[in-house]
């Protein structure tokens, strides 16, 4: 089978225009060649008919303890502040709370503020309680630009807990 396609020089599977067509197809129901613009709530009708109306109310401080948790995530990633404003983000997270609300990029830059001084602050503690810090660095460039980085790692023992802890720094 497979020597007479190449002795006829036909294509195995289905040609591009035919993947893009089915595609199509199975995304927006579109056989009859019209163009409809896809929806979210199309492609995802039991997210998005989600009732409410018999869940308890969230309290303010589940809602408090959630925005400071997207901070936190925020601030210990590469991620930009506007990705709260997704519509895809906000679908996956209305997937795993109904109730959830998403706060606006202004809101969240502010508890990324908050959390970024209370974790500075730990580490002004931790620094000043130690006996004992070391401190190692970490000096890459990137291949793809002339941008060079520097990583800056403190190490200390922390006699209240009796353990060790390490903090980067930069």
């Amino acid at each position: 089978m497979i020597e007479e396609r190449l002795s006829k020089n036909e294509p195995f599977g289905r040609s591009s225009s035919q993947l893009k067509r089915t595609a199509a197809e199975a995304l927006l129901g579109d056989k009859d060649g019209k163009n409809r613009q896809t929806t979210i709530s199309s492609l995802f009708p039991l997210v998005s008919t989600c009732k409410l109306n018999n869940l308890p109310p969230r309290s303010k401080a589940k809602e408090e303890y959630s925005e400071q948790l997207l901070g936190l995530w925020v601030a210990g990633s590469t991620l930009p502040i506007s990705f709260v404003e997704d519509p895809n983000f906000k679908l996956w997270l209305r997937s795993y709370d109904p109730q959830a609300k998403v706060p606006s990029a202004r809101k969240l830059t502010r508890v990324v503020n908050d959390v970024t001084e209370k974790i500075k602050d730990k580490i002004k503690v931790a620094l000043k309680n130690a006996r004992i810090v070391h401190a190692t660095t970490d000096i890459w460039s990137s291949l793809c630009s002339a941008d060079s980085y520097i990583g800056v790692t403190v190490h200390l023992f922390n006699s209240e807990t009796q353990k060790r802890e390490n903090y980067r720094i930069c």
